[in-house]
């Protein structure tokens, strides 16, 4: 069977990923395949690339603390759109801490699930 365009871009970017980032494959392939997707029709054109662009720095950068959290990738999927652009402060086993935009931390919760990847809540906000 031959690859689509789609499949080509995706297994290029992951190479990208892995070689030039240093991201093990079992990270930069499912990054490659959000980063190479089309928009879906349920987002803007500005929240799709924020969306983009949290996955790149959630992954690109915490792949390493991820990994020794125990997060997947099929964990970390449900978890990018709640990130919206916010920074990033800190990484747990159970929970990740973002800046708002006032400069408090909001903390979004880790629900493990049995043979499923984790649900995620917006947790209370710190001061």
């Amino acid at each position: 069977m031959l690859s689509q365009p789609h499949d080509d871009e995706c297994e290029e970017r992951a190479a990208i990923i892995e070689h030039d980032g240093g991201l093990p494959r079992r990270w930069a392939e499912p990054l490659a395949r959000l980063l190479t997707a089309p928009k879906p029709g349920a987002y803007l054109p500005e929240r799709w690339e924020i969306i983009r662009a949290d996955a790149a720095e959630l992954v690109g950068r915490n792949w390493a603390r991820l990994d020794t959290v125990g997060w997947s990738p099929a964990d970390v999927k449900a978890l990018i759109p709640m990130i919206d652009g916010r920074r990033i402060l800190a990484i747990h086993m159970g929970d990740l801490v973002v800046e708002m935009p006032n400069g408090s931390k909001a903390t979004i919760c880790r629900r493990p699930v049995i043979d499923g990847p984790a649900n995620w809540n917006e947790g209370r906000r710190t001061g």
